[in-house]
């Protein structure tokens, strides 16, 4: 089935150039803190940097080259530096202008390229792989570069990803850009709540939203730690104290119960059971006996 892109501007991919070969700089210019991981990027990966006049949302096409007739594209992107941001890397492989100059000489509307999603960036997280059709075959990595690069400088925080090859006939991989502004405490706490949980109440996002606005991050990791300490409840016993599901069992009858809508009620979906029909026809089947001996 197609699906309908981002209905955003199309702009030409900004390749930020090489560091400049007149400064000198050390691994050590860069502070890299302790226990963060290092990378070594490779030496063909391209990087691209989001335009200046950006707005959004906006639609960047990345311009990829063949590295050596690899079977991937190795290339370095952005990631998104705060809170509200979203950052998507989709692909799209069906080229859709040949049929729409046939659809429109029918008289029907024009098909929507379907945006097939691959990676994603937000509130200033790392690239993190999209599930979708392409996902085995996309790796990322992301950490403090270990030496200098054609693109980039030592000590440096980048994300490199490796996505397969376009074939003939394919489109290529878009970058897209979304900013929500600023997102104040309540969204945040909503968020966060709506993810974790079986579904918030106004009240736990309203005090949840308070603690964000004066502790930020630390209010949800505190929240966290919270839930992880209290005394587990089951749903299972939950559900089962106030089940009031309908009696099936034939052999209880003439048993007197709460009565209907108290606690531990029960229903059954018979007026009389299968003994209540052995004791009034008999033994025999002629009149009715008294022995309940089953016919």
């Amino acid at each position: 089935a197609e699906g309908k892109g981002p209905a955003t501007q199309i702009a030409s991919a900004t390749e930020t150039p090489p560091p400049s070969t007149q400064q000198t700089q050390s691994p050590t210019d860069n502070v890299i803190p302790a226990g963060g991981r290092l990378i070594s990027l490779s030496e063909n990966a391209k990087r691209f940097a989001l335009p200046s006049d950006i707005h959004s949302p906006t639609t960047i096409k990345l311009d990829l080259q063949d590295n050596n007739n690899s079977s991937h594209y190795e290339f370095i992107l952005p990631t998104t530096n705060k809170q509200g941001q979203l950052l998507t890397l989709t692909r799209v492989d069906r080229n859709v202008a040949t049929l729409n100059q046939r659809r429109r000489l029918n008289g029907q509307k024009d098909v929507t390229p379907t945006h097939i999603p691959i990676s994603r960036s937000y509130d200033g997280g790392n690239w993190q792989r999209t599930p979708g059709r392409y996902i085995s075959e996309t790796k990322i990595v992301c950490g403090y570069a270990v030496t200098d690069g054609k693109y980039n400088t030592a000590g440096e925080y980048l994300c490199q990803l490796s996505v397969p090859r376009l074939e003939l006939g394919q489109v290529g991989y878009y970058l897209t850009y979304f900013d929500a502004g600023v997102v104040s405490p309540e969204s945040r706490a909503a968020r966060f709540l709506h993810r974790i949980t079986w579904g918030p109440k106004l009240s736990e996002i309203e005090e949840l939203g308070k603690q964000v606005k004066e502790k930020g991050d630390l209010a949800l990791t505190l929240y966290l730690k919270e839930q992880t300490e209290m005394e587990p409840t089951s749903h299972r016993q939950y559900f089962r104290r106030r089940l009031n599901a309908r009696s099936v069992e034939s052999y209880q009858y003439g048993i007197t119960g709460p009565k209907a809508c108290e606690m531990n009620a029960r229903f059954r979906r018979f007026a009389f059971t299968h003994k209540d029909v052995e004791l009034s026809t008999g033994a025999y089947g002629h009149v009715a006996g008294n022995t309940g001996l089953p016919m």
